[in-house]
């Protein structure tokens, strides 16, 4: 029985490890200011800003960074988005 505890201690100690590292270095992406223009949606500034990368991919990172909740922006607003 003790050997189940220590492994399931392990085990999580484990999990909490990879969570911990996984939310640091998406914490740590770096960002640049970009002002929103007429017709801009998150999904084309996606595509601006990283045109190499999944636009999904670049469009939840700029909703996370930002505290959107949903992808409704307006023109003159100023999002933080992935940058080099």
């Amino acid at each position: 029985m003790a050997h189940l505890w220590l492994w399931l201690t392990w085990g999580a100690l484990l999990v909490l490890s990879i969570v911990f590292v996984t939310t640091t270095a998406s914490a740590h992406t770096r960002t640049v200011s970009y002002q929103v223009q007429p017709g801009d949606t998150v999904w084309s500034i996606s595509r601006h800003v990283a045109p190499a990368i999944d636009p999904r991919t670049t469009t939840e990172q700029i909703l996370s960074i930002n505290h959107l909740a949903n992808t409704v922006i307006y023109p003159g607003e100023i999002l933080q988005v992935p940058g080099n």
